[in-house]
């Protein structure tokens, strides 16, 4: 069954889901117009990325003060031996799997930190429809987890107002001996305006923390900076990195940014962007850093409308998706797996399928799967390494080296993100799957990703002269186009071209009375009706 609610009941619920008016949904003034300056000027495109990453480590030095609690009680539950428990959803989801990864590589695969995101690890691959909006998920999986009043939550949402991430926070604090940790990058002042973002912030037993760094270089696309600082800032929290001071850390990564020449991304951009506009695939090989690429990989599904890998059978019946990672070395999907992780896949087995552990094993990123793939759909294969502190891509002709000078796995890690994340976002610029800096082809998966592509309807309808309809009309419009529409269509631009004709057969039929009642075509119904028709016909 749907978790999503009927049009009707969102209607009546909208006041919990329209959240226009937070930072991280607004546009970016720096990036306005970017999906023009993509298609003209890769390199340019990428150096605007760059500059908006920057910012927002710069604008995170403002708030480190902040995050010492957070440092202290962290510490406090590991000279207790207690455990560290991390949540988010989508990009904040990945961000927690990507430390729990780190802290089981840096530390001989100790337990010591749960990482778990709205669906279970199966969210890796592909999102759960409608779980993020229900706090009681979160709170379920949490106690499912086997949380106790020894161990510390830390909840991670980039805007400050996930159902799922929320309901997790709230059981953390009541549970637990410590302080639940509430991390966000909006300003506190806006999440407050938030019914169930007040509930968490006020909580006697929560700590809540605001970082705010900006909107983002796509409006509302959180995938990119906000989870670049969140990840950033808590993984030195958790003693992940090789300055104890974090103000010096932060120094030493903008340092690093900064000398990073995201402009040698072009060659690959190009590449893969051809790749696409040929309906051609391209697979991935990775070895020590399948989380970073894999997250990005992932992450195109929703942002962009793209077809997300799946099973193998799914592939066969219906399409593939453009993009397949391999983790190299591995012989199966048990194999695969494992080493994304560190550890076995979680699996919640509730009652849907894809929460069951064997939808996870049929979901094969081993290295014979990737052969397998690559010769099924004819693709061709990217190396993306990590080697000496430098991040190498070969393959195909491609030849690209980064020399980060990273002296720990985080920082590794966050530079490949932030090139990634840049690479793919002027790909799919290239490729049309954005207008400006707006989303256009974002997936509505949950409340409110379909209260953003409301928004992002009102302002095509608004760009190109046209009489704004309603924000019912405009939902009810969204639930009807989503039963129909294709998995790499863009539900936005669909909404948006019929109730453009709509609107325009409203000023035909108003342009047909007033000729109609001045006599203008002919004293006869029937050809009047005809020239009504015809135009009708013309327009649409």
């Amino acid at each position: 069954m749907s978790l999503f609610l009927t049009p009707q009941e969102f209607i009546q619920a909208k006041e919990h889901y329209q959240l226009g008016f937070l930072t991280t949904e607004k546009p970016n003034s720096l990036t306005t117009g970017l999906s023009q300056v993509c298609k003209a000027d890769i390199s340019k495109a990428l150096e605007i990325l760059k500059n908006v990453d920057t910012i927002a480590l710069k604008n995170s030095l403002k708030f480190l003060p902040s995050l010492e609690p957070l440092s202290r009680n962290i510490q406090s539950v590991l000279n207790k031996n207690g455990r560290i428990f991390i949540v988010g959803c989508g990009a904040t989801g990945r961000l927690a799997l990507s430390l729990e990864y780190l802290w089981r590589r840096k530390y001989a695969q100790s337990n010591t930190v749960t990482a778990f995101m709205a669906g279970g690890d199966i969210a890796l691959v592909s999102s759960l429809e409608g779980f993020e909006d229900r706090p009681d998920y979160g709170e379920k999986h949490l106690t499912q987890l086997g949380f106790t009043e020894k161990d510390i939550l830390i909840a991670v949402t980039e805007g400050g107002e996930t159902p799922y991430v929320i309901g997790a926070a709230l059981a953390g604090a009541s549970l637990s001996n410590y302080p639940a940790f509430f991390l966000y990058t909006n300003p506190r002042e806006e999440i407050q305006r938030i019914e169930r973002s007040r509930r968490v912030i006020n909580h006697k037993n929560v700590i809540d923390i605001s970082i705010p760094v900006g909107s983002m270089a796509l409006a509302g696309s959180t995938r990119m900076q906000s989870s670049t600082v969140l990840m950033m800032l808590l993984g030195h929290c958790m003693g992940l990195t090789s300055l104890q001071d974090l103000n010096e850390y932060v120094e030493k990564m903008l340092k690093i940014q900064l000398e990073t020449d995201y402009q040698k991304l072009t060659v690959f951009t190009e590449f893969e962007a051809h790749q696409l506009a040929n309906n051609r695939r391209t697979l991935y090989s990775v070895n020590d850093l399948v989380l970073p690429v894999f997250t990005d990989t992932t992450e195109r599904a929703p942002t962009f409308s793209m077809v997300p890998m799946s099973t193998w059978e799914s592939m066969l019946q219906k399409e593939s998706s453009r993009i397949q990672v391999m983790v190299r070395g591995t012989k199966n999907s048990t194999d695969a797996w494992g080493k994304m992780l560190l550890r076995t896949p979680h699996s919640l087995q509730w009652q849907e399928e894809r929460t069951q552990s064997s939808y996870i094993y049929q979901c094969d990123f081993s290295e014979s799967f990737g052969e397998r793939w690559k010769k099924q759909f004819d693709a061709s294969q990217i190396n993306l390494d990590g080697e000496n502190q430098a991040f190498l891509i070969s393959g195909d002709s491609l030849n690209v080296k980064f020399n980060l000078n990273c002296s720990d796995d985080l920082s590794m890690h966050l530079m490949v993100k932030m090139l990634l994340n840049a690479h793919s976002t002027v790909m799919m610029g290239r490729e049309g799957r954005f207008e400006s800096n707006i989303m256009t082809w974002v997936k509505p998966s949950n409340g409110k990703l379909i209260d953003r592509a409301a928004r992002y309807v009102m302002y095509l309808m608004h760009q190109n002269g046209y009489e704004e309809f309603t924000y019912e009309t405009i939902i009810n419009k969204i639930y009807e186009i989503k039963s129909i529409i294709a998995k790499d269509e863009s539900i936005v631009m669909k909404c948006f071209e019929s109730l453009a004709q709509q609107n325009q057969r409203e000023l035909l039929r108003i342009l047909h009375c007033q000729c109609f009642a001045n006599n203008r075509y002919s004293d006869r119904p029937r050809v009047n009706q005809f020239f009504f028709d015809f135009f009708c016909q013309f327009l649409t």
